[in-house]
């Protein structure tokens, strides 16, 4: 049993560090959205560079759900213990409205046939449930630490 507790663990070790490949994507997603801000700002509409963007958005916030969770600095632990009440209002909200955003995409893709904004608006909100699943699981690392401590 041990053995195969550590073929997990080293296979969360892997994605933990997979999960730093996904700042390549938040760079090209602010490229793509600076691009589209620019032309926006010239009087042309690019929904490429918006699209892309979004795209590129959503696959980096899949990515960052792929680190390992239990990984928290004492000053993060100490954030989230002093303001978890805040935060699960967040993060259900922001459940919510990536939820919908999905919904949007899939309106998007399937009612009005815009297959390119209708998947990017569905990417990115599949990165943002993934996101909040990764924030909901360290969350939940250090409560569940606070408790042990206290010996509830």
């Amino acid at each position: 049993m041990k053995k195969e507790l550590e073929r997990f663990r080293r296979m969360n070790t892997i994605l933990h560090h997979l999960s730093q490949a996904g700042f390549l994507f938040f760079i090209l997603g602010n490229v793509f959205m600076i691009r589209f801000f620019m032309s926006s700002f010239a009087g042309e509409f690019k929904k490429n560079d918006l699209n892309l963007a979004m795209v590129f958005m959503g696959i980096f916030m899949v990515f960052i759900s792929m680190a390992d969770a239990r990984k928290i600095s004492p000053k993060e632990e100490k954030k989230i213990r002093e303001k978890y009440r805040r935060a699960y209002v967040y993060l259900v909200l922001a459940l919510c409205g990536f939820v919908l955003s999905i919904l949007l995409g899939l309106f998007y893709l399937l009612y009005v046939r815009d297959f390119s904004l209708g998947v990017s608006i569905a990417t990115f909100g599949l990165g943002g449930v993934a996101l909040q699943k990764y924030h909901l699981e360290r969350y939940t690392a250090v409560l569940e630490k606070a408790a042990e401590s206290r010996g509830e």
